[in-house]
């Protein structure tokens, strides 16, 4: 198992703890954000679920912003969306694998291990992430991202 693999759950974590302070303190400013939304496909199929980050490109970006990715659509309401600029967008999803056999286990036995999380996206879309979107404003920030193994 790769060590991409390893710690998907740990970057899906991260993830979502990244996401935390714009989703939280997203209200009540007077920044001028931007709802922003779209589509992410996994080779030509909706991704199921995950997450989407838009990262500040540059310190003229304030705000990283992002939410939940469910059926292959996202939506991040203004109040919780981005400022205006250029950004770095990051899309972290993960799945269950087989429970591993713990040592000296048979198969068929009884107790059930635990699953581990396995990252389906590779990290050229997320820890190492090639993908940019630029948030206009007033505008319609719509965006399609169409992701490859």
């Amino acid at each position: 198992m790769g060590r991409w693999q390893r710690n998907g759950g740990w970057l899906s974590m991260f993830a979502l703890l990244a996401l935390a302070p714009a989703g939280c303190g997203g209200t009540g400013d007077d920044l001028p954000r931007e709802r922003i939304s779209g589509t992410v496909t996994f080779d030509g199929q909706p991704l199921k679920k995950g997450t989407i980050q838009f990262q500040p490109a540059s310190q003229a970006e304030t705000v990283a912003a992002g939410g939940p990715i469910t059926d292959g659509n996202f939506d991040v309401p203004q109040k919780e969306g981005p400022v205006p600029g250029k950004y770095k967008v990051q899309i972290f999803t993960q799945e269950e694998s087989r429970p591993a056999l713990a040592e000296g286990e048979m198969p068929g036995a009884i107790q059930v291990p635990k699953k581990r999380p396995v990252g389906l996206i590779p990290p050229r879309y997320n820890v190492q992430t090639e993908l940019t979107a630029e948030v206009k404003p007033g505008g319609t920030n719509t965006y399609t991202f169409d992701l490859k193994k």
